[in-house]
């Protein structure tokens, strides 16, 4: 089994045995924390009065979600993807899908898009995001996509969709605030080696995801 962090699926794809899923390291910090060699300061264009300011840079991943994986992932501590964190790409993860007998696992990365017009630019990467997400094109062969749905209020832009494979199950949500992309997973198997049911892993996903907006739009306010 694998499990697939969909969303940046056209040049950000994550594809990870269960075993071990990624490269980590601890972290913790303020929820402002942004990513090391960034900082809220707005980008020359994009902003309006009242609006969303583009962030140079994504925030801290393992920050952004304060409390919410604990109910998510009880016990789970943030886990950073050090070793492919970048200036404009950050990742952090909770919980293990591999370990336990009733196992989740939570992810967000948070991807800020620079260049003149960021917010313009970060539309067109969503939009082709969407739309390979949509047709199943980035799934591995033994991944079934069940479902898929846009989000009508999480965010700027947003969509869902949910897979299985085998014995686990996963959903992610891929959403858009500002110049800023937002791609939640959450999944796991239950204890009889089934997969988790889907309200759980769509419900879970969006709930992260709705809270890591929300936060980030704070981050952004003109």
């Amino acid at each position: 089994m694998a499990i697939l962090l969909a969303g940046a699926l056209t040049g950000v794809l994550v594809v990870c045995a269960i075993a071990g899923l990624f490269i980590l390291r601890n972290a913790s910090g303020d929820p402002t924390q942004l990513a090391p060699g960034t900082n809220h300061q707005a980008a020359p264009s994009g902003a309006e009065d009242g609006g969303f300011v583009p962030l140079e840079g994504p925030p801290d991943a393992c920050s952004v979600l304060a409390d919410a994986p604990e109910k998510l992932v009880p016990g789970g501590e943030p886990t950073p993807a050090s070793a492919t964190d970048t200036d404009t790409s950050v990742r952090c993860t909770w919980g293990d899908v591999g370990l336990g007998d009733d196992p989740r696992e939570l992810s967000l990365e948070l991807r800020s898009v620079p260049g003149a017009d960021p917010v313009a630019d970060a539309e067109g990467m969503f939009t082709e995001e969407h739309e390979s997400d949509k047709s199943g094109d980035n799934l591995l062969p033994s991944q079934r996509l069940r479902d898929f749905d846009d989000l009508d209020e999480v965010g700027d832009q947003a969509y869902v969709l949910y897979f299985t494979e085998t014995a686990f199950s996963q959903a992610v949500v891929n959403a858009r605030v500002g110049n800023v992309l937002v791609t939640v997973s959450y999944g796991g198997s239950k204890d009889d080696d089934t997969p988790l049911d889907q309200g759980d892993c769509v419900d879970g996903a969006t709930e992260a995801a709705t809270k890591a907006i929300e936060a980030i739009k704070k981050m952004g306010s003109a």
